[in-house]
């Protein structure tokens, strides 16, 4: 099977570095080859611009699941820091225009620009059946102010923020590509506070769900 793994940066991948031996050489690309499948990581860099680059110019080859691996910001205490969710729905929060304190997204401006995203061709896992699916929203700027987060929340239903999500589902739905979002909460979204975030925690348990799902897809 032919499997390429998203990340915007490396060191939310280290474990799954550690478990494979990838070829480091043709960078952002790095590939393994275990028990039949080949596994392409591929850095994209942070945020929505670098992903949709990269995603285009490379899934053109024959992949057969594209699975998207981070951390993300949580706007609701019903998530523990560390847990590990999917995203099949996401948005690019900030696309569109400020009318005084409310926002408009593009379907509301008639602007050609897709504003919700849902992946449209799923990959259905019997070991995923336990990671609870959320909405996710994918913004510019992450929130650290509390008017703005309380504003967010009362116009969007997301639940986790990330920098990469909704550019990754967009651009595997217009190569029809089956694909997963997997994201590990590292920090509650409030005025940014670093000594309360647990981003080694968020990048372990991630990396244990991605590698778990990766032993059950070798041939």
């Amino acid at each position: 099977m032919n499997i390429l793994i998203v990340a915007a940066t490396k060191a939310e991948i280290v474990p799954l570095q550690e478990a494979y031996n990838f070829d480091q050489d043709n960078y952002p690309l790095m590939r393994s080859t275990s028990m039949g499948n080949v596994i392409t990581v591929l850095i994209t860099g942070v945020g929505m611009t670098s992903t949709a680059f990269f995603l285009g110019r490379y899934l053109s080859g024959d992949f057969e699941l594209c699975i998207n691996v981070g951390v993300c910001g949580c706007f609701t205490d019903r998530l523990e820091l560390g847990r590990v969710v999917q995203i099949e729905r996401d948005c690019f929060a900030d696309l569109g225009a400020e009318d005084d304190l409310h926002f408009l997204p593009g379907s509301k401006l008639n602007l050609p620009a897709p504003f919700q995203v849902t992946i449209e061709k799923t990959w259905e896992s019997q070991f995923l059946f336990g990671i609870e699916k959320v909405v996710g929203a994918t913004v510019n700027t992450a929130h650290g102010n509390s008017e703005s987060i309380l504003r967010f929340m009362t116009q969007s239903d997301a639940e986790v923020e990330s920098m990469e999500g909704a550019a990754f589902i967009w651009s595997c739905n217009q190569f029809n590509l089956p694909c997963i979002q997997l994201r590990a909460v590292s920090n509650k979204i409030e005025k940014r506070d670093f000594s309360r975030w647990k981003l080694p925690l968020a990048i372990e348990n991630v990396n244990k769900v991605l590698l778990g799902l990766l032993e059950t897809l070798r041939k």
